[in-house]
């Protein structure tokens, strides 16, 4: 692909979708041990984080540098309406639903920014209080972010109006924006939300903000995981590529192990048992869920990586710096 590809890629209806930082927007579909079929491709804006999808995979909602929110036909790639911000889109869109309508929340600047998917109209804005480059959470009734004067909050998820906020780093402006919460995706687990900064994950009253617990760690740059089942856990991955599962209902740590590589943006994608996570210098590494143990270990290439890959079947896929997107076949860790 033109451009490099630092965005996340997404998922929609069995595809696989690129976005780079020249506007080139493609959508693979793996073709069995043939290799890979490329159904569409589609020129935008820049392109420096990873698409919504709808629930349904039929819409993708890609953010873009040149001030735009583009909304996509996932079959065919056509752009079905553009939203125009007041600053360059530089967050991941949730889509979500919100009194029964499919809505898409991004920020883009100090704004958070709620549209109808449909139809692109805007149902509302708000002041985020601060620059946040990662995906909110929404349960429906409130939105959560993080923000680059240190805050995390929520909103009311109708009208935009905040409910609460939580500091979670002092200092000038400028030690508030980069120890801040302002990258990485916002989870909910359990009645806790969860916010990563330079120095800790925090798990966040949902109706109060007031903390429940706080795990040490540089966790803010690769997205981390929810991990299902009883007891629920988050799976936290460092700067520094430390990986710790922690249950989310009383902070306990289960296993941690290093990988011995920086993980910057790039994360991992869950698979049977696995996290493949992606490393700054092209390796993905196995990592079994169950016990943290590292297990097969491939450099897929020797440019930078700092997209986070997902899998579909027994193929995770990876891209890089470069605008290169590989598949990887993988079996067991």
């Amino acid at each position: 692909m033109r451009g490099s590809v630092q965005g996340g890629l997404a998922l929609a209806g069995g595809a696989v979708v690129a976005a780079s930082t020249a506007g080139e927007v493609t959508a693979l579909r793996p073709d069995g041990h043939r290799g890979v079929r490329a159904l569409w491709r589609t020129s935008v804006g820049p392109v420096y984080r990873r698409p919504g999808v709808t629930a349904d995979g039929r819409l993708l909602f890609v953010p873009s540098a040149d001030h735009r929110l583009y909304a996509l036909d996932a079959r065919r790639g056509r752009i079905r309406w553009t939203y125009r911000a007041a600053a360059p889109v530089l967050s991941s869109p949730l889509v979500t639903r919100v009194d029964d309508r499919e809505t898409v929340l991004f920020t883009a600047g100090d704004a958070l920014v709620a549209l109808d998917a449909e139809s692109g109209r805007r149902i509302w804005a708000a002041d985020g209080h601060g620059f946040f480059a990662g995906r909110p959470a929404c349960d429906g009734t409130r939105i959560y972010t993080g923000g680059g004067d240190g805050r995390a909050r929520a909103f009311t998820a109708a009208t935009g109006e905040q409910v609460w906020e939580r500091e979670l780093a002092t200092g000038d402006e400028h030690r508030r924006l980069l120890y801040g919460p302002w990258d990485d995706t916002i989870l909910l687990g359990g009645d806790a939300v969860l916010v990563s900064t330079v120095a800790a994950t925090w798990a966040l009253d949902q109706g109060t903000g007031a903390q429940r617990w706080t795990v040490a760690g540089s966790a803010i740059y690769a997205p981390a995981v929810l991990l299902p089942g009883d007891p629920l856990c988050v799976l936290l991955i460092t700067e520094w590529g430390v990986v710790t599962r922690v249950e989310v209902a009383t902070a306990k740590v289960l296993w941690q192990t290093s990988l011995g590589v920086r993980v910057m943006n790039s994360g991992a994608a869950v698979r049977d048992g696995t996290a493949w996570v992606q490393s700054v210098d092209g390796q993905l590494i196995a990592v079994d869920l169950s016990d943290g143990a590292a297990g097969g270990r491939l450099r897929h290439g020797l440019s930078y990586c700092f997209s986070t890959p997902v899998a579909i079947d027994d193929v995770v896929i990876a891209a890089d710096q470069d605008g290169v997107v590989r598949g990887i076949r993988v079996g067991a860790a």
